[in-house]
């Protein structure tokens, strides 16, 4: 008799570890609630060059002077500067500075969100964008 009642826990058991190892139970947070991923975007962010003029890569003048892509930066209200590192305005950002040229996402109160090498090319550039302003 106790055969019987044993049979139905013991598929019960096997079919919650099924469904657990599966990755496919349900909704219901076990065994505790995970706090939701934020990815924080700065959709008002500048960027900010910071080059030495007289040394200029050519892919990063190339970019620069792609009417098509500042147009697309315009149309997406996106506003950029370009400093040599020797101009007062760039004097802040020289203490972050590693390699020239440098992007920086610079939000309208100051605070640098992202500092990477500047890319070579618009698709890098957008991607970036992207990523940080959601653009």
């Amino acid at each position: 008799m106790t055969n019987n009642k044993l049979g139905p826990a013991i598929l019960l058991i096997i079919g919650g570890i099924i469904i657990a190892s599966s990755g496919k139970g349900c909704d219901a947070p076990w065994p505790f609630p995970l706090p939701p991923i934020v990815v924080e975007t700065y959709p008002d962010a500048w960027l900010v060059f910071v080059e030495e003029s007289s040394d200029r890569d050519i892919d990063l003048a190339i970019l620069l002077q792609s009417k098509s892509w500042t147009d697309s930066l315009a149309a997406r209200k996106i506003n950029y500067r370009v400093y040599d590192q020797d101009q007062p305005e760039a004097k802040s950002y020289k203490p972050l500075l590693k390699d020239l040229p440098q992007l920086f996402f610079v939000t309208p109160q100051g605070k640098v969100v992202r500092q990477v090498a500047a890319p070579k090319n618009a698709a890098a550039v957008d991607s970036l964008i992207k990523e940080v302003m959601g653009k």
